[in-house]
């Protein structure tokens, strides 16, 4: 459990360092023979638009990485031939989706559709995660979505921006050099899972468990004991992580693009079969800390192709997240 110093801070002694790669592979099951794409989870993308038509494809991508049985893409028409000539079985209508993403690439121009599919899954209680763009869109949101099942996913100047307008002023400085503290700040403005973005990756999330009361203890998802915070019938268990260094090279253009739509492919995966009543619980701190585990491998990997690591892009990323996955396997 975090406990937070006396002046709000948590020292590096309350943070979980997530090097479990049996954990990060459960996360992305492989399917059974009788799953079809829908069984397999499907995602809704809002991403891309003519001003940054690249961060619909990586987005995409990223989704796709997770195992999902399909992508439904809302973007430009500009966007939309782009994906569809590296990634044919995208569909672009609307439908039965699990899980969305919202604000890779967004400019103005796609703010209505980023607020429609928001407000959609605010009234079904369907994971969604915020990211680029559209976090500017989170003041606004808050009394539509549900926080329980919401992921931000800020770099350290989007952070700092949302914290600001949400009427606590913070600097980009401040936010990396406490990056654990004002994700924890951003979390306690919102109520949202937390993903902050830099070189190391920070989850600040939760999940509900069950308490066995003759023993006073709190099982976790993953089978270990935590303190907790109470609420009847379920108590909210915190497990803030931070991933292991990746490489220098992953800071570039489109990074966070895959690791968004990797993330929303991850919560689909996961909420497929589940029921109405528990389908918040799809967004776990477990879930969330594994997606970022694998995405930090991948990156790894594509740097270390060749002796000593050697210069990427966001594409060598998404395109190692499947061998990552097999070499992780049982």
């Amino acid at each position: 459990e975090a406990t937070p110093d006396v002046d709000g801070t948590i020292g590096a002694g309350d943070l979980y360092y997530y090097e479990s790669e049996e954990r990060a592979a459960a996360a992305v099951p492989t399917p059974g023979f009788s799953d079809d794409k829908y069984a397999r989870g499907v995602v809704g993308l809002v991403a891309g638009s003519d001003t940054y038509p690249g961060a619909g494809l990586l987005a995409t991508r990223g989704a796709l990485a997770a195992g999902v049985g399909m992508v439904r893409l809302n973007s430009t028409r500009r966007v939309q031939d782009l994906v569809l000539a590296a990634e044919p079985g995208v569909v672009m209508v609307g439908g039965r989706i699990q899980a969305a993403l919202i604000g890779p690439g967004m400019d103005e121009e796609r703010r209505e559709d980023a607020l429609e599919l928001a407000h959609f899954c605010g009234q079904s209680g369907m994971p969604l995660v915020i990211d680029a763009g559209a976090l500017d869109l989170v003041p606004e949101l808050l009394g539509t979505i549900v926080p329980d099942a919401t992921v931000l996913t800020p770099h350290y100047g989007e952070a700092a921006r949302l914290l600001s307008a949400l009427g606590k002023p913070t600097t980009r400085h401040e936010v990396g050099a406490q990056p654990l503290r004002f994700a924890r700040a951003l979390h306690e403005a919102t109520g949202c899972h937390v993903v902050l973005k830099g070189p190391v990756t920070i989850v600040y999330s939760f999940e509900y468990v069950a308490v066995d009361a003759e023993e006073n203890s709190v099982t976790s998802l993953d089978g270990t004991e935590n303190g907790a915070d109470t609420r009847p019938e379920l108590t909210r268990v915190y497990e803030p992580t931070v991933s292991a260094p990746s490489t220098s090279w992953a800071g570039i253009a489109g990074n966070g693009d895959v690791l968004a739509g990797f993330i929303a492919g991850i919560l689909a995966r996961a909420s497929a079969r589940a029921s109405a009543s528990s389908r918040s619980q799809c967004v776990t701190s477990a879930r969330l800390s594994a997606a970022v585990c694998l995405h930090a491998r991948a990156a790894y990997a594509a740097a270390n192709q060749q002796d000593g690591g050697a210069p990427i892009q966001a594409s060598d990323i998404v395109a190692a997240i499947p061998a990552v996955l097999a070499d992780r396997r049982p």
